[in-house]
């Protein structure tokens, strides 16, 4: 029988990095600002899947112009947000597993 998925969201604080505990992550679906904090923090939605498994997800935001040195493949791109009336934007990313390096 195969394993049931659903979306699920989470926030963030837009800030450098912040690691959260999420059952049954599997991948970041899209990012957006948060409804009730716009400027400062970011909605994430993600895929789950119906397990009792927990991981640690590492989302990372840089604004536009930063340097970052996580590796794309361990730390893909999930999306772009726009806050402060669109005079900021912010890149988010997703690291599954986390890096020891961090």
């Amino acid at each position: 029988m195969a394993i049931k998925r659903s979306i699920h969201r989470t926030e963030i604080p837009i800030a450098d990095s912040t690691t959260q505990r999420l059952r049954g992550y599997r991948s970041a679906l899209h990012v957006a600002p948060s409804r009730a904090n716009p400027n400062t923090h970011i909605e994430i939605w993600y895929e789950m899947a119906d397990i009792d498994e927990t991981s640690e997800v590492r989302f990372h935001v840089h604004g536009t112009g930063h340097r970052f040195d996580h590796h794309p493949l361990s730390t893909p791109y999930i999306g772009t947000v726009f806050t402060h009336g669109g005079r900021l934007v912010w890149h988010v990313y997703a690291e599954n597993p986390l890096s020891e390096n961090l």
